[in-house]
């Protein structure tokens, strides 16, 4: 009698343990059919984006060119620098994460780096009449110290109709070495 009981319990257990498996695998195909049939396009998303016409304005695409013609072809010039591209946010002493949300939504114009390292060596912004105002000014500040506390130059270029070639490479030759 014993060895019956001990076959049913056996049987029983191998059963049970099946049934958990074939629930496994039914589980994972079901899961691995559903990301197979979704593709990149059919992914809900939060929020729509549309691609931007410009990455610059005309004034600052006017100003890229005569800065590229005062630097000329020596050094690697970046439109629309985000601060966390060129200065280090994980600095010994201080949260990471705080020091990066700080500077992660704050950008410069123009950022000019040498060709052979990439190493940033002076930021520049273009000020015209949309720096006049207080929450700009305050923007512009908050760069502005955020810049000197990283012994990072930056340059601060009044907007013009027009750009004087010589003028922007004396203003900046002081930081291209």
């Amino acid at each position: 009698m014993q060895g019956g009981f001990l076959a049913f319990v056996i049987v029983t257990h191998m059963e049970y343990v099946l049934v958990v498996v074939l629930i496994a695998v039914i589980v994972a195909k079901i899961r691995n059919e559903g990301k197979e049939n979704t593709t990149n396009n059919e992914l809900k998303l939060k929020y729509a984006y549309t691609k931007k016409r410009f990455i610059m304005t005309k004034a600052e695409n006017e100003f890229y060119h005569a800065l590229q013609s005062a630097v000329g072809t020596h050094y690697m010039i970046y439109p629309q620098a985000h601060l966390d591209l060129f200065l280090e946010h994980k600095v010994k002493g201080q949260s990471w994460r705080s020091a990066l949300s700080s500077i992660q939504r704050k950008s410069v114009d123009f950022l000019i780096c040498n060709r052979d390292y990439y190493s940033p060596l002076v930021a520049i912004e273009l000020d015209d009449a949309s720096h006049n105002t207080p929450e700009r000014m305050e923007r512009d500040a908050k760069v502005d110290a955020i810049c000197q506390t990283a012994s990072m130059p930056l340059v601060r270029v009044k907007w013009q109709s027009k750009y004087d070639s010589n003028e922007l490479l004396a203003k900046l030759s002081p930081y291209l070495t």
